[in-house]
């Protein structure tokens, strides 16, 4: 089975430019879960997520990684009572 490959870059100290390489993933990523305001609190959120980790187990995905906000307490707490767990923090700087 195919999955969609991760990109990275390495940049080395010498002035060459970066190497860039394609790797397999075997983890699936969740870019976007909303649910409308008015729509929260049925149960939608969790069976979506359901869903998405049924998917992933069939198609022999090690894990699910997805990205939140740290200001979204909501989705947090949400995501925390799914069994999601911290793993890295993500760090910006507004330019």
């Amino acid at each position: 089975m195919w999955h969609y490959p991760a990109v990275f870059s390495i940049a080395q100290e010498q002035n060459t430019p970066p190497f860039n390489c394609l790797i397999p993933r075997n983890y699936g990523y969740i870019f976007d879960l909303i649910v409308s305001q008015d729509a929260r609190s049925q149960g939608i959120g969790q069976r979506l997520l359901v869903g998405m980790k049924k998917w992933a187990q069939e198609n022999n995905y090690s894990h699910l990684e997805l990205t939140v906000l740290s200001h979204n307490v909501e989705a947090i707490r949400f995501y925390e009572r799914e069994g999601y767990n911290e793993i890295n923090k993500l760090m910006a700087i507004t330019l």
